[in-house]
């Protein structure tokens, strides 16, 4: 990996290293990780066939996941799926599986007269596991508390491979949201961050497992389907349907398993180094999306690939979403939700890190955002846009006064 222009800009390396070493100091006092850790299994592959309706919010997912034993004598695998939910449950924010409850902005009260708004309820949500083959031999499972455990039989050894196929249908309570946009028209939107996924997706629901998936999306022919890395496929069925295939061949973490589903206006804006720049925005939107993401995207892209390192991914589509809050940075596919594209540095520095190096857990995520943070900073300050960073605590006295110097906000050009 060369960085020829890395060398003519020594300050970003240096504003990098004294950020990490400021931040890595910061996460050693959080709560530890506690994830239960499957180190006998290493997934190879996962391929989604998912199937969504318009009379119904309901999936049918069939989920093969390709694995293989890096010890001997592993008698079980143990997925992330969320129940489907009988009973009303008190609200919990750290309950994956529950719809989340909503949270005021700081700052904003709540006017006194308005009455308390309920907790959504998640009651009918969740998904029922109906069968898992290997091979196709039916295998024992139980699936409770969120987990979905598989019996494996009995003589594999290291290194053997072993693939199964869980089917499930269910409606999620989150992580995939399903509804209609400002303009009315159906839509469905990922928004996996965290821990998500596991609200429609059976996966190892952990950022330090990663593995290439291919998602097979049916659906009315009238949607744009998106997803990470390339389309392989797209064929017309019977009954007005389609069938969109989209591979990604580079190991990610399950939340940034990407999905959007919609109506929607795309353009194909250009291209740097091999990689493929595109716009996906509702057709209401088209000019203003359009512009709003051409104008930088490109620069930006092109200024981290200089002073970082090549783009590890096929392409990079910028999305106009709903569903979730901000925006969010599945690998190769940006998610834009209620049109705040003025984050795409910001996001666009993820690919790099916490999509391409990611997190090895939770405790780390803090780090590597306000290594972002700066990252932004240092594309803005280079270009002459403005440099005032959302989230950002200029006064802090940890950072070096370097840093301090990056962090003003201010026009640096016209």
């Amino acid at each position: 990996m060369t960085f020829s222009r890395a060398r003519r800009q020594p300050r970003l390396v240096r504003m990098a290293t004294g950020l990490m070493a400021l931040l890595v100091s910061a996460t050693i006092s959080s709560i530890a990780d506690t994830f239960p850790q499957q180190p006998g299994i290493k997934i190879l592959h996962y391929t989604f066939d998912v199937t969504l309706t318009d009379t119904s919010d309901e999936l049918n997912v069939k989920d093969t996941i390709d694995t293989q034993f890096l010890v001997a004598g592993v008698s079980g695998i143990d997925l992330n799926l969320c129940n489907l939910i009988h009973e009303p449950q008190a609200p919990d924010r750290l309950n994956p599986c529950l719809q989340p409850v909503p949270r005021a902005r700081p700052g904003r009260e709540a006017v006194p007269a308005a009455p308390a708004v309920p907790a959504p309820t998640s009651v009918g949500r969740g998904m029922t596991v109906t069968g898992v083959v290997a091979n196709g031999s039916p295998l024992s499972f139980e699936h409770r508390n969120n987990v979905l455990h598989i019996s494996v039989p009995a003589g594999y050894k290291i290194g053997d491979k072993f693939s199964l196929t869980v089917s499930y249908y269910g409606i999620p309570a989150t992580g995939l949201f399903i509804g209609n946009n400002k303009y009315g028209d159906r839509v469905w939107f990922t928004d996996n961050w965290p821990n998500k996924a596991q609200n429609w997706l059976a996966t190892i629901d952990h950022i330090s497992v990663k593995a290439p998936k291919t998602i097979i999306v049916t659906a009315p022919r009238g949607y744009q389907v998106l997803s990470n890395g390339l389309k392989t496929d797209e064929t017309d069925l019977p009954n007005g349907l389609r069938r969109t295939t989209w591979d990604e061949t580079v190991p990610i973490p399950s939340w940034q398993y990407g999905l959007g589903v919609a109506a929607m206006a795309v353009e194909h804006f250009g291209r740097s180094n091999g990689t493929e720049f595109s716009v996906w925005a509702f057709p209401q939107d088209r000019d203003s999306a359009f512009k709003a993401l051409d104008q930088k995207a490109a620069s930006i892209f092109e200024f981290f690939s200089d002073r970082i390192g090549p783009f590890s991914y096929e392409k990079l589509a910028h999305l106009e979403a709903i569903g979730g809050a901000g925006a969010a940075e599945p690998a190769t596919t940006i998610f834009y939700y209620d049109g705040s594209y003025g984050a795409e540095s910001h996001e666009m520095a993820h690919q790099w890190f916490g999509d391409a190096v990611t997190e090895r857990n939770w405790d780390d995520g803090l780090a590597g955002r306000r290594l972002r943070n700066l990252l932004r900073l240092a594309v803005y300050g280079a270009r002459g846009w403005p440099r005032c960073i959302y989230g950002w605590r200029q006064a802090d006295s940890r950072i070096s006064p370097e840093l301090h110097s990056l962090t003003s906000c201010r026009h640096s050009g016209s």
